[in-house]
């Protein structure tokens, strides 16, 4: 038998090393993309659908950034608890100056009940009119 590394966590489990017959590239090729996919699914099903938002609240435009005629889209990581509520918000990218107000929009939503906790990303669109 031969020893192959590798480092893989699924589903919190961490595996560190496999062992093989000897010549068995495409069996550990094979394994790596069962591994892969079988992560991809455990990721997917923990990020699951995301909730239609029932009520949204506009950001605010902040009048630095309308002096500055600065426009954008603010990516926001949100966590709701079953009950719709947004329990936490972070601006992920976009412009700075418009990630606060990103934020404090976003912790106003209202969104559909759910049997648990779950995390999605919105994105907030900053355009100002011609």
């Amino acid at each position: 038998m031969e020893k192959r590394d590798f480092s893989a966590t699924i589903a919190g489990d961490s595996f560190s090393s496999i062992e093989l017959p000897r010549n068995s590239r495409s069996t550990f090729r094979s394994l790596k993309t069962a591994a892969f996919v079988l992560a991809l699914t455990f990721a997917v099903s923990a990020y699951g659908e995301e909730r239609v938002a029932e009520r949204k609240v506009a950001p605010e435009y902040p009048p630095a950034a309308k002096a500055l005629r600065l426009s954008g889209v603010v990516k926001v990581a949100i966590t709701i608890n079953p009950a719709g509520v947004v329990t936490k918000a972070e601006a992920k990218g976009g412009n700075k100056l418009l990630g606060t107000p990103a934020e404090e929009a976003v912790r106003k939503w209202k969104f559909a009940a759910a049997d648990a906790e779950s995390t999605q990303e919105v994105e907030i669109i900053f355009k100002l009119k011609e």
